[in-house]
């Protein structure tokens, strides 16, 4: 009796797309549970070091959220880290915007000043350059924006336009160079000796005003960009917010941090500022909440004040002290009763 090819075929059909379908639902689970493990690895790191995910790291468990189980505390860290790379994304593209309108100003003046046939060339092929970072910027991709303005600072002349303006003005005294990342802050102190910069790439440097040298080595120790920095009155403690929510204490003359950093916020740390006496320093934070900390001990003087509904970005104490001014992206300013608040 001949065997029936017809239905053998059809096993053997229905066996290889049911394989398919086991190995594909198979490779789906072992990539879903990949990716969960991904997530708790790096909640277990924020919870150890603060660091959220990276644009990046956003990237790669999107896909997949809708797919995999993330309890609460993964959810907050997706959520935290979310608002942070769009706070950098939106510095850098004021960055890019900033550079743009500089060297468009810059380029027109060099063009009135020379007017030669290789000025208008220089000009055109700038204006190209600027055009690709205007593109950029708005198709989102804010890195490859930014290298293209730097790329149209070399036109129209020989030397960057951009910094040829710069240099041409009787107060520009000269350039800091030394970090890796954008800038986010930078003050003098109190003795008008020193200059700190803050940046993204998470240090702190100190500056010799007068050399404009850097003071010893970048002071590494936080885990978070850095957002904010103050000196204390005397010019002995710098104290840095960063965006793990932690401040920051060094020492100036050691380049050491004094103790451990200061957890009490619950969100990123924007801004910092001393009283004009020491004796406190206050915090303001995307938690919307303001601190007011006992600079002696490193302990809040009380509980966080709350009266914003939206990211603190000024803290300042009045000249006596007494009083705290503290402004919010809510649109409001409140004024605090330092000893009551």
């Amino acid at each position: 009796m001949e065997p029936d090819t017809r239905n053998m075929r059809f096993e053997l059909s229905h066996d290889t797309i049911a394989r398919q379908v086991f190995d594909k639902a198979s490779a789906e689970a072992q990539a879903r549970r990949k990716v969960e493990k991904y997530i708790g690895d790096r909640l277990a790191m924020y919870r150890e070091r603060g660091t959220l995910l990276t644009r990046d790291d956003l990237n790669y468990v999107q896909p997949w959220l809708s797919a995999i189980r993330v309890d609460a505390a993964e959810s907050a860290l997706i959520a935290d880290s979310r608002r942070a790379v769009n706070r950098q994304r939106n510095r850098l593209r004021m960055t890019v915007v900033g550079i743009i309108a500089i060297l468009s100003i810059s380029t027109i003046a060099a063009v009135i000043a020379r007017g030669t046939a290789r000025t208008q060339a220089e000009l055109a092929t700038a204006r190209h350059v600027v055009s690709k970072a205007i593109a950029a910027m708005d198709q989102g991709v804010l890195d490859l924006a930014a290298l293209y303005a730097v790329e149209a600072e070399r036109y129209p002349m020989e030397r960057s336009p951009l910094l040829t303006w710069h240099l041409s003005s009787a107060r520009a005294r000269g350039y800091l160079a030394g970090h890796t990342d954008a800038v986010s802050a930078v003050t003098f102190s109190p003795d008008g000796q020193l200059v700190a910069s803050a940046s993204w790439d998470s240090t702190v440097m100190v500056w010799n005003a007068g050399t404009r040298r850097a003071v010893g080595e970048p002071l590494h120790g936080h885990t978070g960009m850095v957002n904010g920095i103050a000196f204390s009155p005397d010019g002995g403690t710098l104290a840095a917010a960063t965006e793990d929510g932690a401040i920051v204490l060094w020492d100036v003359a050691k380049g050491q941090q004094r103790g451990e950093p200061l957890r009490v916020h619950a969100a990123a740390v924007e801004v910092v500022a001393y009283s004009p006496d020491g004796t406190s320093f206050a915090t303001g934070s995307d938690d919307s909440t303001v601190i007011v900390w006992d600079a002696s001990t490193s302990r809040p003087r009380g509980p966080p004040l709350r009266g914003h509904g939206g990211v603190v970005t000024g803290v300042a104490f009045s000249a006596d002290g007494r009083r705290l001014a503290s402004s919010s992206k809510d649109s409001s300013v409140i004024v605090w009763d330092v000893a009551t608040a």
